[in-house]
Parts: C-alpha cells; structure tokens; sequence
C-alpha cells in the first residue's frame, strides 16, 4: 500500500507532497503523523513514525522477533 500526503493548496485543492516521505511513501506500517513548528521558525514541520516497512514484517515485530526492524521515526523540517 503506497501512503499518500496531501497539503492543503490554493483554490481549495490538495496537493501530493509524498515524495517528501522518501522510500517511506512506498509503504509499510505507520503509527502516525504529527506536525509541529520544532524549529521554531514559523513553518510547520511533519514527524511520521513507521513501525515496520511491510505488514509481514510488522507481525514478526509483534510477536517479538526485532532481528530485521526496519521501522523509525522520521522528521521533515518546513515540508
């Protein structure tokens, strides 16, 4: 399942922004999206949280098995 991140554009239209996701974008399994001015700059800032690149591998992750974790925490400065 590829993930999608739109932005809220001009003329009430929303715009792609997932390349910003990187290889996270492809897929997997994400615990979530916050934004936040972390830099205190003005400008909102994107943390994503990935548990694990795929669904298999977030079922081993479950059941315990951490040898391939993939997942993590990604922080995107003025996206």
């Amino acid at each position: 399942t590829l993930h999608r991140l739109k932005r809220d554009g001009k003329s009430f239209r929303f715009e792609d922004q997932s390349a910003v996701l990187g290889d996270w974008a492809k897929g997997g399994v994400t615990l979530g999206l916050q934004v936040a001015d972390l830099d205190q700059d003005g400008d909102l800032d994107l943390l994503a949280a990935n548990y694990a690149s795929s669904i298999e591998q977030a079922i081993r992750q479950f059941n315990g098995d951490y040898s391939k974790a993939d997942g993590g925490l990604r922080v995107l400065l003025n996206t």
